[in-house]
């Protein structure tokens, strides 16, 4: 009787067995087909890093630039700001310089009259006759 059990127990392990190897098989491969995906996705997040890193240095680069182009705005407006300023100052003093430059015109003519003058002058026959007194008196004199 212990034989009829054994073999009974026998049958009943293979039958389990044979229930069970297509369900195991099915597991293992499904098992295969998720660790292939965890590393496809960890791969994807390694990949996903790098790139928020090279994104965070992308942004801070960004930001240092328009950190440089607002102070150079500043700058430029400051530029525009004294330009302005001057342009009005000189606007201001044009009367001065229109005089200053009106007084030079006026200096300029007077200087040429007298220029033309004293060419004059020197051209007359008096002036030619008394060119040896003149010569004596500056080296005696």
């Amino acid at each position: 009787m212990r034989a009829a059990v054994d073999t009974v127990i026998e049958r009943v392990a293979w039958n389990a067995v044979c229930e069970i190897q297509p369900n195991l098989q099915d597991a293992l491969a499904a098992r295969t087909r998720l660790q292939a995906e965890v590393d496809a996705a960890q791969a994807e997040i390694v990949s996903l890093r790098y790139r928020h890193v090279h994104m965070e240095a992308v942004a801070g680069a960004a930001r240092a630039d328009v950190a440089a182009v607002r102070a150079e705005a500043a700058n430029a407006r400051a530029e525009a700001d004294m330009a302005r300023a001057e342009a009005h100052a000189l606007r201001d003093r044009q009367p001065a310089i229109d005089a200053a430059l009106t007084a030079c015109a006026v200096a300029e003519a007077a200087t040429e009259h007298a220029r033309a003058e004293i060419q004059t002058l020197r051209a007359s026959t008096s002036w030619r006759i008394t060119a040896p007194l003149r010569r004596i008196r500056t080296a005696f004199g």
